[in-house]
């Protein structure tokens, strides 16, 4: 049995569904969340309990698998609000005591891109100090307190750095769903980074690098979770047709990023099945038919 905190956002509902497939999942919500992006099926069990009680869950259910997916103040409007995101890691730090507390067997975080600072180099596997906002610098406080909980017990750690997931789940402003609202009002869509290159990972791919990260055993790690085959921001709207485009033609050379290395993705067998054409025309078209 595994339990999967914020389980109705994006990435939580992407892994309830495809980790139900073979697990029976407790799928913690708040109250007021909108479930509709989790299928229900008999493997799944929707818990609607407050936050402020999510962790003595851990000790009334006992499961072997805990995972953590909610954060709240993703969005770039709440990334520098110090008391959002360190609420964040106070909840997230109470739930991984309790998992302990119960001999949990694995407890499995979420990190960030936002861990490192935008820049040309490539994003290693082990960890950063913190990143740019306070977001990241929060993500990073975070990771170390949780290793610093688990150090020299028997249960496994494991920290998914995550980088970009988008698919038809995501409800948040995102690039994707720019260019959707393009489409709809015909307008030009405008490109200020023209040659930027990004690390886009669709929604199916993070659901099964999941999977694999489950499956594999061994003491308390740091996993990148990324598509590492970039793209440039210019290449999305022909991916859905959008010709009415504007680019910032002041901007010749590729900005900073975030280029993850994923050696350890890979050994597990892992490979990115959907392209970021197929990808990006399949989250557009889902705005389209709403």
């Amino acid at each position: 049995m595994m339990m999967i905190f914020g389980a109705s956002g994006f990435l939580g509902a992407a892994m309830v569904n495809k980790l139900s497939k073979k697990h029976f999942v407790l799928a913690v919500v708040r109250p007021q969340s909108d479930i509709s992006r989790i299928g229900l099926n008999k493997n799944v069990e929707i818990l609607r309990k407050p936050e402020h009680e999510w962790a003595t869950l851990v000790m009334s259910f006992k499961p072997e698998i805990v995972i953590c997916a909610q954060w709240q103040g993703v969005g770039k409007l709440d990334r520098e609000n110090q008391d959002i995101q360190w609420s964040n890691v106070i909840a997230i730090e109470a739930i991984a005591k309790k998992a302990l507390e119960s001999n949990c067997m694995r407890f499995v975080a979420l990190g960030s891109q936002a861990e490192s600072a935008e820049s040309h180099l490539l994003v290693p596997e082990e960890y950063i100090a913190s990143g740019e906002t306070f977001y990241g610098k929060a993500k990073s406080e975070l990771v170390q307190r949780l290793f610093s909980i688990f150090e020299d017990t028997t249960t496994q750690l494991t920290w998914v750095r995550v980088f970009s997931v988008y698919g038809p789940m995501e409800h948040r402003d995102s690039i994707f769903s720019q260019l959707g609202q393009a489409l709809i009002d015909d307008k030009t869509f405008h490109i200020e980074e023209p040659t930027k290159k990004w690390s886009f990972l669709f929604q199916d791919d993070f659901a099964r690098g999941m999977e694999l990260i489950l499956e594999r055993m061994g003491g308390a790690d740091i996993i990148n979770l990324a598509n590492p085959q970039l793209i440039e921001i210019q290449e999305l709207p022909r991916f859905v047709g959008l010709t009415k485009i504007s680019k910032n033609e002041s901007i010749k050379q590729a900005s900073a990023g975030f280029f993850p290395i994923i050696t350890k993705l890979r050994k597990l067998g892992w490979e990115n099945r959907v392209s970021i054409e197929i990808g990006c025309k399949l989250t557009v078209d889902s705005m389209l038919q709403d």
